[in-house]
């Protein structure tokens, strides 16, 4: 996938990434810092839309996403397209 830093330079493979600097990344190194990261291009990424509730939820848990009182897949997904910055195409 390829991502860019939010505000802050980050280190990836020995290299600092400033902000708005794209680079390419596997999904480990992702979910390891995905919290300071903007994702560019996530095209071989499994769709929101197609993963169940369970994978949504471990989903969320793996970027620190508080899902508060989701727990249906409609409400879970509304949740996480919000913190990724995914427009609602329903």
């Amino acid at each position: 996938m390829i991502v860019a830093p939010h505000t802050i330079p980050v280190r990836h493979n020995s290299r600092l990434y400033g902000p708005d600097e794209e680079f390419e990344i596997d999904r480990a190194g992702y979910e390891r810092i995905a919290n300071h990261l903007d994702v560019i291009d996530d095209s071989d990424a499994k769709s929101f839309d197609k993963m169940t509730a369970p994978e949504l939820k471990e989903y969320a848990v793996k970027i620190s996403l508080d899902l508060g009182e989701a727990t249906t897949k409609p409400d879970i997904l509304a949740k996480i397209k919000a913190a990724v910055g995914e427009g609602n195409d329903d």
